[in-house]
């Protein structure tokens, strides 16, 4: 029994399913274990070993001294030289290809990819198992009956008695950083013995950094100069990773160019540099710019007025604005759902300018997160100082839509600065 059905009105940030859905789900199965021995069953001569596969071990592991090694460049082999297709279960719903096919053909699906880096940890001595994934199910929410219900595959390996997994088709991303889509996700290790789904991994706030550092010099005109130091790391890194691995360096200079065109149309940049190899896949990924703006700066009569676009602001359109929410929110989608930011900034002015007044110093703490921004000024150089943590990796219930606003309210207030000054 239930009441009257009504139909669901959209709301932002929607979440994908929750607890309180009111839906009905039966399945004929017992229990999760008959869907690990149906899908052992169903793969287990796909990873079979072979002469191709030994040969390929061998030379893999023989310089290795420890498994973790061995684990290292079995990722390192697999993420450089496998090809994902992203065509959803390329070559059947759920039957991987041989591993020693993909291999041969250097391309294989999610299944496909883990089924080749089981069979190499399988010869490294490196217990794994295949792990199906359902990423739409994040963030804590209702598991599904049980069944087949998944859309992903990756891999668990064992290391000193604890699992750790790894997801083969991100190329851009290091060992034990899962992507963003495979974290809270619903998923089943394909082992003997195990009896539940579990959620994977989620990282925390301190895992995805973004850490700036910007000189800024305006002029008499309104021109200003920026020079940025930038550090992002974990899945940050793999993002921009993403965004300019298989690019020309022309390409390159041009997607920068764009990025930082949204706030200074009349903008030229004059260096852009990335600190690292983007071939080489690390936790952390640092890059550096420069450029210049004209018309930075709106004059009327002796004032300028100033908007310091600091990145990493939280714009009204990247929260849920509703004035009165029915459902929960799943900022999943938000770049700062989980997240540490921190900008140092130094803002040189001219000689005869001087500030009307500064913003006054921002603080708040909320059980989704932390921020904090203030400003100072020494002779004609004003000096900032933003500091956000984000910790939003669960759904936030309906009843606390309102503490949720209230905290991204005050930061996309504070966020939005504006420097007034006297000119003369």
């Amino acid at each position: 029994n239930r009441k009257a059905y009504k139909n669901m009105l959209d709301e932002t940030f929607m979440a994908t399913d929750w607890p309180e859905n009111r839906k009905v789900c039966y399945s004929t199965f017992l229990n999760w274990g008959d869907i690990i021995a149906w899908y052992d069953d169903l793969t287990r001569h796909k990873h079979d070993n072979t002469l191709e596969l030994k040969a390929l071990a061998d030379s893999l592991f023989a310089p290795c001294a420890t498994p973790l090694e061995k684990v290292r460049r079995m990722h390192e082999y697999m993420t450089g030289n496998i090809r994902y297709s992203s065509v959803s279960f390329r070559q059947s719903d759920w039957i991987p290809q041989n591993a020693h096919d993909v291999l041969a053909t250097k391309i294989g699906d999610c299944k496909d990819m883990a089924s080749l880096g089981k069979s190499l940890l399988t010869y490294a001595g490196v217990p794994a198992f295949l792990v199906l994934v359902n990423t739409g199910m994040r963030h804590y929410t209702a598991h599904t009956a049980i069944g087949p219900d998944f859309n992903h595959c990756i891999l668990c390996y064992v290391l000193d008695g604890k699992d750790y997994f790894v997801d083969l088709t991100d190329n851009n991303l290091p060992l034990n950083t899962l992507p963003k889509d495979d974290q809270g996700a619903m998923a089943l290790v394909i082992r003997p013995g195990e009896k539940n789904t579990l959620l994977l991994p989620f990282d925390n706030a301190a895992r995805r950094v973004k850490r700036r550092t910007i000189t800024q010099i305006l002029d008499g005109k309104g021109l200003l100069t920026e020079h940025a130091v930038n550090l992002r790391t974990g899945v940050f890194a793999g993002q921009y990773r993403e965004i300019f691995r298989f690019l020309s360096e022309e390409k390159k200079q041009a997607t920068m160019r764009q990025i930082l065109a949204r706030f200074y149309p009349d903008m030229t940049l004059s260096n852009f540099q990335i600190d690292t190899t983007l071939n080489s896949v690390g936790d952390s990924l640092g890059y550096r710019y420069e450029y210049a703006a004209k018309n930075a700066v709106s004059f009327s009569g002796s004032t300028a007025v100033f908007t310091l676009h600091v990145p990493d602001q939280v714009e009204p359109d990247e929260y849920p604005v509703e004035e009165k929410r029915n459902f929960p929110v799943d900022l999943h989608a938000a770049d700062y759902d989980v997240c540490s930011q921190e900008t140092n900034g130094e803002l040189s002015i001219p000689e005869t300018w001087r500030p009307i007044s500064l913003p006054q110093k921002v603080s708040v703490n909320s059980p989704f997160g932390s921020y904090h921004f203030e400003f100072d000024q020494k002779g004609k150089k004003i000096f900032y100082h933003r500091k956000a943590v984000f910790n939003i990796s669960k759904q936030i219930p309906a009843q606390d839509y309102e503490r949720l606003k209230t905290f991204l309210n005050a930061v996309s207030k504070s966020d939005a600065v504006q420097l007034l000054f006297f000119t003369r």
